[in-house]
This record gives structure tokens, C-alpha cells and sequence, in this order.
């Protein structure tokens, strides 16, 4: 039997121009994201979720303060104990505090006693506000977040179900899966407790350098004169954490893929003997992901390394001039105390923060692709209401000329003038070999593309002139490959009929 159309009834038979043997195998391609705006994470935010985010920022505030306060204690405890300690061994000596009196008369046991409680009471204060402040801080973020994650997931899936065939020729189910999870919980993470952190470490860097500079300028900016150092080298930890990490996450999206493939297709895997071949794909995939992986690690280990470095050598700076301000009367002890605990958190709380900027940086990258999905409009959207809707459809249906590439390949023709008429009642038969273009007229039938040339008419309408959903509801398809859902036959079967 040639190759061609023919339409079979009890009256009618109708031949058609042969059909190209070439029909494609859809290809992927993968589109480089952006980064989002740090507003643009909270889009899916609503009034209470808002609410929970700026109590959660005031909270995180008292938080990061609450320890740069903590050194104030410090240094008031280690003054009572410097002082106590020369009442003890030097009571005859002559007090600093006052020229007339020794250490024994101006510096009693109830005076010691009486300063270290009090500084005791402003620790437990401190303690239970910090408690409370980290406590709400963390829920107030992680509700949010949820909230907003269970939205953006809905958004993400709808819009997944929106897109038209074209898109996923380009886009890989496997890839698609995989932002639907790892994505979304990287975005989770951005906008849920690290983001408290986030402002947690900057309140204690700020909190902890006005302290310092409240108690001596001077020694403050000795101790700040290799702060440029340190902030290089959280920046540079940052950076590289955040794009070894986004291509980490890339290569193990690839590798799940692969995963993805294979499972799906697990009978014809097995049917050609393919499972060594999947496994070496798989592991060649996971290889490279590891290596990134190790590569993203030695960059965390030079970037903690090298801050430490510069911490503890502005720690030797601090104590070594605080030293000497000491011992020529013009500094007090608490004071070198307090200026150094203050900056040593504040400094501290820098390096904790450059390292929640990189999760942020992390987020705003999945969440590119993630909203890159949700604001794409589908050339041929079913959600729309736009289209006519013919209330009597008998079935007349009219190929016109049709020409036709898959988007994909362009440079490929499957169709080429195609022309037929299938009247109401009659059986349509389309003959050819594997491969010739039948689906594929099937599927401009069903809208799933739009022909380049030609028109598809049905009972006088242009296909693009009636509504796709009530089009799609008119027509009962079962295609060369079904795929059947998790349920009893009836239930598929009822999952065409919205009534």
C-alpha cells in the first residue's frame, strides 16, 4: 500500500500528497537564568506573611544587638574581678580611684559582691530578651516562608500545565521536576531563616562596632585597620560559594534527569540490555557534580581560613596597644575588654553574614528560573477564555495546505501541502510509515502546534479562531503511546469529562 491519506466510508475514498519520512525527535535546550531582585523573592508575600517578615526583621534586630551588649557585661564582671584581685593582694596600695584611700577602703567585699550581681541580673535580662527575640525570629521566618513556597509551588505547577507542546520539546521533564523541588527549597531557604540570620549577623556587625567606638575611637580603629582584609575575604567566599554552588545545583539537575529518562523508560532500557549504559551516564553525570561539589568546599576552607587569619591577627593587634594604653594610665582594662569583645563579635558576625549572602545570592538564582516559568505567556494558552465556542459542532474538518516544522527544527519540513476534507461520519484513515507525519497532523488537529502555512477548518471556524479548551473537550484521543495515571481505568477515563 503507497503512502498517503486515505478516508474510508461507504461513498468516499480521498488520496493526499505523500508525507516526509523526517518527523524529529524533540532536542532540549537550556536557557541561562538571572538573578531576581531581593523584593522580587516576597512576590507571592501576602498581608500576614508581610506582617510575620517585619516583625520577624525587628526581632532579629534585638538579637544581633543582644550580643554586642553581652561585652559591655564583660567588661564590667572583668573590671570587679581586676579590682577585687588587687583588694586581695594589694590592700595597703593606694586605690586608683582615689588618691586618699587603699585598695581595702575603697573597694569592699560588698561593693565586689554588689557590682557582679548586678551585672548577672543584665545577663539574665539580656538572655531571656535574646531568647524570646530568637525564638519569635525564627517562626516569624520560617511561617512566612512556608506560606510563600506553598503558593509559589501552586503558581509554579499551573504555569507548568499552561505551556504549550513547543515548550516542552525545549524543556527536559526530568530538569523540570528538579526545579520543582531542589529550586524551591534553595528559594525556601533564601527567604525563611537564613534571611534572619542574615539580619541577625549585620544588626551584632553594627551593633558591636558602634559599642567599640562609643568606648575608644582610637583602639577601634587600630583593630579596624585590617577589617578591609576581612571583608575581602568574605566577599570572596561569598562569590565563589555562590556560582560553584549554582553550578552545582545544574549538574545534579542534569544528573536527576538522566535518572528521570531512565526510570521512565525503564521497559526499553531493559528491552536493549541498557542498564550498564544508563549507570555510566548517571555516574558521569554525578561526577561532575561531585567535582564541583569538592571544588565549592576548598573555596569555603581558604575563604574561613583566610578570615580567621585576619580576626586573630587584629585580636594581637588590639591586646598589644591595649596593653600599653594600659600600662601608661591612659586606658582602663574594662574599657580594652569591652572595645575588644565588641569588635571581635562585630567582626565575627561579618563573616557569619557573607555567608548568608551567599545562600541569598543562591535563592535569587532559582528563583529566576522558577519565575521565568511562572511570567512565561504560552504562544496557545488553554487557560484562556478568548475563542469561539460553535454550538453545534458536526465535524466537518478541512486540511488546507498545511506546512509544517517542529520548532525545534526548523530547517526540517514535515508537512508540505498537505490538503484533505473528512466530512461528518466518515473514517479518516492515515497511512504511511513510522515517522511520515500522521501524529503530527493529529496534534495540529489538537493545537498542540500552530502550521507554519495553511490553515485547519472546522466547520467553517480557523482552528486559532475556537476556544483551545472547548476544542480540546470535542475531540477523544488516544494516542500511539498511551500513558495511563495511577488510578483504576474508569477514573482515566473520567479524567477527559469535566462533568
Amino acid at each position: 500500500m503507497g503512502k498517503g491519506v486515505k478516508v474510508v466510508d461507504d461513498n468516499s475514498k480521498i488520496s493526499v500528497p505523500l508525507l516526509k519520512n523526517n518527523e524529529p525527535e524533540p532536542e532540549v535546550v537550556e536557557e541561562k537564568p538571572k538573578k531576581v531582585s531581593i523584593r522580587q523573592l516576597w512576590r507571592y508575600a501576602q498581608g500576614p506573611d508581610l506582617i510575620m517578615v517585619f516583625i520577624g526583621i525587628l526581632v532579629s534586630t534585638i538579637t544581633g544587638v543582644g550580643m554586642p551588649l553581652m561585652s559591655i557585661v564583660v567588661g564590667d564582671l572583668s573590671d570587679s574581678f581586676i579590682k577585687m584581685t588587687t583588694h586581695q593582694e594589694h590592700p595597703n596600695d593606694t586605690c586608683v580611684t582615689s588618691a586618699n584611700e587603699t585598695w581595702s577602703e575603697c573597694y569592699t567585699d560588698d561593693m565586689f559582691k554588689k557590682a557582679v550581681l548586678t551585672n548577672v541580673y543584665y545577663y539574665l535580662i539580656l538572655g531571656f530578651a535574646v531568647l524570646i527575640a530568637a525564638f519569635t525570629q525564627v517562626t516569624c521566618f520560617l511561617v512566612s516562608g512556608e506560606n510563600m513556597i506553598h503558593r509559589m509551588r501552586k503558581a509554579f505547577f499551573k504555569s507548568i500545565m499552561r505551556q504549550d507542546i513547543s515548550w516542552f520539546d525545549k524543556n527536559n521533564s526530568g530538569t523540570l521536576t528538579t526545579k520543582l523541588f531542589d529550586n524551591l527549597e534553595r528559594v525556601k531557604e533564601g527567604t525563611g531563616d537564613k534571611m534572619g540570620l542574615l539580619i541577625q549577623f549585620l544588626a551584632q556587625f553594627f551593633g558591636g562596632f558602634i559599642i567599640a567606638f562609643s568606648y575608644d575611637w582610637k583602639l577601634t580603629l587600630i583593630m579596624m585597620s585590617l577589617s578591609p582584609l576581612l571583608v575581602c575575604c568574605g566577599l570572596f567566599m561569598a562569590k565563589l560559594m555562590a556560582s560553584s554552588a549554582a553550578k552545582e545545583a545544574k549538574q545534579y539537575a542534569a544528573a536527576g534527569a538522566i535518572a528521570e529518562q531512565a526510570l521512565t523508560s525503564i521497559r526499553t532500557v531493559v528491552a536493549f540490555n541498557g542498564e550498564k549504559h544508563e549507570c555510566d551516564r548517571y555516574d558521569s553525570a554525578l561526577v561532575e557534580g561531585k567535582n564541583t561539589g569538592v571544588l565549592k568546599s576548598v573555596y569555603i576552607g581558604v575563604g574561613l581560613a583566610s578570615t580567621f587569619v585576619v580576626m586573630f591577627s587584629s585580636y594581637c593587634l588590639a591586646f598589644w596597644i591595649g596593653t600599653n594604653f594600659i600600662a601608661n594610665g591612659t586606658m582602663e582594662p574594662k574599657t580594652v575588654l569591652t572595645v575588644f569583645f565588641s569588635v571581635m563579635m562585630g567582626s565575627m558576625a561579618l563573616g557569619q553574614a557573607g555567608q548568608q549572602f551567599a545562600v541569598l545570592g543562591i535563592a535569587q538564582g532559582a528563583a529566576s528560573a522558577i519565575f521565568e516559568i511562572i511570567d512565561r505567556d504560552p504562544e496557545i494558552d488553554p487557560y484562556s477564555n478568548k475563542g469561539v465556542k460553535p454550538d453545534n459542532i458536526q465535524g466537518h474538518i478541512v486540511i488546507e495546505n498545511i506546512e509544517f516544522s517542529y520548532p525545534t527544527r526548523k530547517d526540517v519540513k514535515i508537512l508540505e501541502g498537505i490538503s484533505f476534507d473528512a466530512l461528518p461520519g466518515q473514517t479518516v484513515a492515515l497511512v504511511g510509515s513510522s515517522g511520515c507525519g500522521k501524529s503530527t497532523i493529529v496534534q495540529l488537529l489538537l493545537r498542540y502546534y500552530n502550521p507554519d502555512n495553511g490553515k485547519i477548518i472546522i466547520d467553517g471556524h480557523e482552528l486559532s479562531e475556537i476556544n483551545i479548551h472547548f476544542l480540546r473537550n470535542m475531540i477523544g484521543v488516544v494516542s500511539q503511546e498511551p500513558i495511563l495515571f495511577n488510578c483504576s481505568i474508569e477514573e482515566n477515563i473520567q479524567y477527559g469529562n469535566d462533568d
